[in-house]
Formats: C-alpha cells, sequence, structure tokens
C-alpha cells in the first residue's frame, strides 16, 4: 500500500518530505512500520483488541477502529458485548492522546456493540459524524458500483436471496 505503484503513497510522501526516507523500519512480528525518524512509538501500529498494547501504541494522530465485532454469534451475546465495550473503553481509547482522531469501520450487528454505544453517547456533538451506506438504495441500485472494481446491484441482490434477513440488514445495509 505505501511503497506499490498501485496507489500514490510514496509519490506524495517524498513530495511532502523531500530527502527523508519513507520507510525507516518495519516489522511483520510487530505489526509495525515507522515512517522516516524512529520514534518512541512506531508510526503505524496494526493491532488486534485482544492483543497487546501496553508500551507498543501511543495514538496522537489517528486511531482506526475496524470490525470490533467478529461475527453475528459474537453479537447475540450481552456478555461478550459489555466485555468488548469495556475492553474499546480501557485499553484502546486508553492509548488515545487529547486531540487525536478516531474513525470506527465495522458491520453494526447489534445496538449493544461499540458503534452503536459510541454513536448513541455522542450522537448531537458537532465535533462527531456517523455515516451509515447502505449496499442498495431504495430503488434497488448499488451504492458501491464504480467504473473500476466496487459491487454491482445483481452481486447485493443475490446475496440479499441467500441471507437471512438480520444478516443481510446487519451487515449489508447497516439498519
Amino acid at each position: 500500500f505505501l511503497t506499490g505503484n498501485d496507489y500514490t503513497c510514496k509519490e506524495l510522501y517524498e513530495f511532502w518530505h523531500p530527502g527523508c526516507v519513507m520507510i525507516r523500519d518495519k516489522s511483520a512480528e510487530d505489526y509495525t512500520v515507522n515512517l522516516d525518524k524512529p520514534d518512541r512509538f512506531p508510526t503505524l501500529v496494526c493491532r488486534g483488541i485482544d492483543g497487546t498494547w501496553t508500551g507498543a501504541v501511543d495514538v496522537s494522530g489517528y486511531l482506526y477502529v475496524d470490525d470490533l465485532v467478529r461475527d453475528r454469534e459474537e453479537s447475540m451475546s450481552m456478555m461478550r458485548m459489555e466485555n468488548l465495550y469495556q475492553e474499546y473503553q480501557n485499553k484502546v481509547l486508553d492509548r488515545k492522546s487529547d486531540g487525536a482522531k478516531e474513525l470506527m469501520v465495522g458491520t453494526l450487528w447489534s445496538i449493544n456493540d461499540p458503534l452503536e454505544r459510541t454513536r448513541i453517547l455522542y450522537e448531537g456533538d458537532p465535533r462527531y459524524r456517523f455515516r451509515r451506506i447502505p449496499a442498495l438504495d431504495e430503488k434497488d441500485r448499488s451504492n458501491f458500483e464504480y467504473e473500476i472494481g466496487g459491487f454491482s446491484a445483481d452481486y447485493y441482490i443475490d446475496l440479499r436471496r441467500r441471507l437471512e434477513s438480520a444478516e443481510w440488514q446487519a451487515k449489508y445495509m447497516h439498519s
């Protein structure tokens, strides 16, 4: 992603940081990447919520949270949802510095998952934005059909036919 030809990350980095080395070091074992100058904490750290965070992660720029809830089965347990929310509060948010931005992405499986609890907590706060983009619009047109890649309406309509209604609504329609 950072150095390949499919994206312009390297080109943009070199433009904005002339003479700097883009990737100083990286570790597949620790799931880290350091850009340019070494610091106390890596530039990019990829960790699961059940991984070790203490001493390894400091969020001073952006926190990207993706799919905290694994699947429908996990979402159906109130205890699991509460434990996951508390782990998110006590492990993830503890590493977030004042002023850091957060982007949460995922499937809205349950009203008890961290996505929905966060939305309810900050609803009406102008500093927060929440978006739900359904796979299909009200006329069954795909919201994700692009010139290159993406997903057609036929693809989603076929999935809707095959999946249970609750699973379709959660995974693809966000309702």
